[in-house]
């Protein structure tokens, strides 16, 4: 939306969208949009390429992806929705979020996750949706980031 919160429309539409889900009996299970790579121009795989030996030149601000507004906004009104955000996993610093953690690139395309670093983050997802009541247990143990293959 202009002022910068939520588009109105959007969280409209998702709502309507996950109610059909609900009603049909689904249990619905929304997530955060990923940080959006700003710097430089969303490009990662080029900063990274340009900066071989420094990635944390293509470190970008920290921010809540072009969906997250909108998508938190319509979880908020509907209390049968689950609301995830796994963002504190995938831009793990407070301020400004790494292209590559622990030796694995995070990001694809302009705004999309890589498969590895996504795989690494399963045990913590399933972690998450477990302590929010919508997956069975046992937690899935964890292992270090990158230790996943492609």
């Amino acid at each position: 939306a202009a002022d910068g919160g939520p588009d109105p429309e959007m969280v409209a539409a998702v709502g309507a969208m996950w109610a059909g889900f609900s009603e049909a009996g689904a249990r619905v299970v929304a997530f955060a949009d990923v940080p959006n790579p700003t710097r430089p121009a969303g490009n990662v795989l080029r900063c990274i390429a340009d900066h071989p030996d420094d990635y944390a030149a293509c470190r970008f601000p920290r921010n809540d992806g072009t969906g997250t507004p909108a998508l938190r906004a319509a979880a908020a009104a509907d209390p049968a929705v689950t609301f995830v955000d796994m963002n504190d996993w995938v831009c793990p610093t407070p301020s400004a979020c790494p292209t590559v953690v622990g030796g694995v690139l995070v990001y694809r395309q302009t705004s999309h996750l890589t498969k590895t670093y996504v795989r690494s983050l399963a045990p913590i997802l399933h972690r998450v949706l477990v302590e929010a009541g919508v997956a069975d247990g046992p937690e899935m143990p964890l292992a270090p980031v990158g230790s996943v293959g492609s």
